[in-house]
This record gives structure tokens, sequence and C-alpha cells, in this order.
């Protein structure tokens, strides 16, 4: 057939170049669509790297509770919307309570933080933070790093930086490493800490024991008093006394004796019978039993002054 029905009735025939032109336009459209970067979706648990806000705490900062929000959230691209979400997840304490007692929650997220900024104020005293933190020092059973990143918190707020930071958190150190601390050439906290304290983590200071010098343990009660082993005399081989005290090496001022004394010589009451009968110009009924004589049962008097008695008998 010829004519204008050769290649086809009634079709118009497409240009090659708008062709060529619409299916680039496609193509780069779809390599657009694929290679752009979706919104991050935002669940619940994303709030957890946003700390606790409860007023009752000592170091408690609105401003600066809300301002960390808005810092992560201009780094992790969230919008208002999710933002006050965290804010009102991470409420705690007293602020938990003032949230619930609102009436009004229809507003956008200047709004909520003049609202949090107006309810909870806190004004810091430098004063006040100095000397919380040059109270702050090492506890016992608290290792360096907690130790070390709770002063250099505290240093912060006096704003505290350099060789006087250094001096503060040297100043909260035990005693007996502060000398070694002073030593260590450096000129920022952080080169202190990976240079020197970091070595001793767990470190605790060496208690010196003081044994009580004790020989005996009340029963009943639990003490951590070492008990001693027992003494032995050298002079009666005998435990429990020191040879000193031992009644062996005692002498007698009667006899003249070893192993007792004069009040429990038994020569003291024969000597003293002899002593009366040479004194005592009486007869031979007269006896002396300790320190009183007696004659035929009767107390004689002994201070010179002699009974109706006695005088007639003479």
């Amino acid at each position: 057939m010829a004519g204008p029905y050769r290649k086809g009735l009634g079709v118009r025939k497409r240009n090659i170049t708008e062709v060529d032109i619409s299916d680039d336009e496609n193509n780069e459209n779809f390599f657009l669509q694929s290679t752009a970067t979706p919104k991050r979706r935002f669940v619940q648990a994303h709030a957890e790297i946003i700390p606790e806000f409860r007023p009752e705490d000592q170091n408690s900062n609105v401003k600066g509770w809300l301002h960390k929000i808005d810092q992560l959230g201009d780094i992790y691209d969230w919008d208002h919307k999710d933002r006050q979400f965290i804010m009102q997840v991470r409420l705690r304490g007293s602020a938990r309570e003032w949230y619930d007692d609102l009436e009004d929650y229809d507003m956008n997220w200047e709004e909520w933080k003049q609202a949090l900024e107006t309810a909870f104020p806190r004004s810091f005293e430098y004063v006040d933070c100095l000397e919380n933190m040059l109270a702050r020092n090492k506890m016992e059973n608290e290792t360096m790093t907690k130790y070390f990143h709770d002063k250099i918190s505290l240093l912060k707020k006096c704003k505290i930086y350099g060789e006087a930071a250094i001096s503060c958190i040297i100043r909260g150190l035990p005693v007996e490493i502060r000398a070694n601390a002073k030593a260590y050439k450096c000129e920022t906290p952080q080169q202190l800490y990976c240079g020197y304290l970091s070595s001793l983590e767990n470190y605790k200071a060496v208690e010196t024991q003081v044994t009580k010098r004790t020989t005996w343990r009340r029963e009943g009660t639990n003490t951590t008093a070492t008990k001693l082993p027992s003494k032995i005399c050298y002079g009666c081989r005998r435990p429990g006394h020191e040879i000193r005290d031992c009644w062996t090496r005692r002498r007698c001022e009667i006899c003249q004796r070893m192993g007792h004394t004069s009040s429990n010589c038994w020569h003291a009451s024969s000597s003293s019978a002899q002593e009366t009968k040479v004194a005592s110009p009486h007869s031979e009924n007269t006896e002396r039993r300790g320190t009183r004589l007696l004659q035929d049962g009767r107390v004689l008097a002994t201070s010179g002054h002699s009974s109706p008695n006695m005088k007639h008998t003479a």
C-alpha cells in the first residue's frame, strides 16, 4: 500500500528526541527518590539518652536539661513534637506531679520550655558551688573514675579549668597519694587522669592494724581484738602471769622464806605467843589469841589498866 498508510493508518510517528528526553527524566527522578534519606522514625527508646529531670536533686537545672534536649535533637534530627514527647517522658518527682496536674497540654515546644522554667526556677550561688566542690573528696569504696568525673562536673559549674582544676582534684585525693599526683607533670585534668589516676582505679588506703593487748574475752560478745597467747612465768613455769608477779618470788619478812608473805606465815602465831609470855607477868592461864589477852576465858585489858580481879590475884 502506498501513500500515508504505508507505515500505519492514522498513527503519528513519535519523535526520537522526545522519547529519549522523557526517559532520562524518569530515570533521574527514580535515582533521586531511591538515594534520599528517609526521616528517622522516633521511638520511645531514643528518650533514654536524655537524663531524667528531678527537681529534688541538688544538681538539677531545668535550663541545662532543656538545652541538652535541643542539642541532641539537632544532632538526631528530632522535630518539636519529638522533643515534647521526650520532655514529657523524662519528668520525675515533683515535675511529674506538676505535669499531671496541668489542664492544658496544647502547647508548642517553646511554650513548654517557658512553662518549665517558670515552674522550676533554680538559682545557683557561686559560693555554694565552690563549697560543694571543695567538700567533694574521694570516698573509701569509690572508684577513681567516679570521683574524677564528679569532681570535673563540679569544677565546670564553678568555671575552674586548667592548673586550678588539677589542684582541686589533687586536694580531694587521699593524703598518701597527693605527693605523687603533684609530681606528675600535666597541663589538663584529663592528662592527670589518663597518665596517673586511671592506674589507681580501685585504690584503697592501707589500714594499720592495731593489736589490742588483752588476754580475755567476755562471753556473748564479738570482739575484733586479737587474743594473745597466755603468758608463762619463767619462775614457776605456770601460765597466766609473769615472773615479776609470781608468788614463788615473794619473801616473808618473818621467816625470810620464799613463796609467801608475812600475812600468811605460819610462824607468825608462834612468835607472837613467845613475845606475850616474855612481856606479860601474868599466870600460866593467860593466853594470847590474836591481839587480845585471855585468862580463864575472860578478856584482859591491854592498855595498861588492869581489872580488879587481876589486882586481887596479884
